[in-house]
């Protein structure tokens, strides 16, 4: 599945710019602690979250991780979103509380069979 087809997602706002949105993603890890993530998400995951430091712009790039969706109303700075667009990582924003995204999420999958 391809970025792009979460910002078709209404609930999903996307907050980078120049970000590819032909890039694939493979599943959803969703995880606050930045550690947790380093250990378990897989490459290719797209990582929800309530975080908004810089640090998880380090820790997706390292995981190889496409885009980052920020849930609960959340909001990076505008350094995290610079840093974001410099790696080539997707942020999309959402009001909707992580459990809300997780079923739109599985919805968006459950249609690609």
């Amino acid at each position: 599945m391809k970025i792009k087809n979460l910002a078709a997602i209404p609930e999903l706002r996307l907050a980078t710019k120049n970000t590819t949105a032909e890039h694939d993603f493979g599943s959803v890890y969703i995880c606050d602690m930045l550690s947790v993530v380093l250990a378990k998400s897989a490459p290719g995951d797209i990582w929800v979250t309530i975080q908004t430091h810089k640090n998880i712009i380090g820790v997706a790039s390292i995981k190889n991780i496409p885009a980052i969706i920020i849930a609960e109303n959340f909001r990076p700075d505008d350094e995290t979103i610079m840093k974001a667009e410099e790696e080539n990582i997707a942020i999309f924003l959402s009001a909707e509380p992580v459990f809300k995204i997780a079923k739109i999420l599985a919805e968006l999958e459950s249609q690609k069979d």
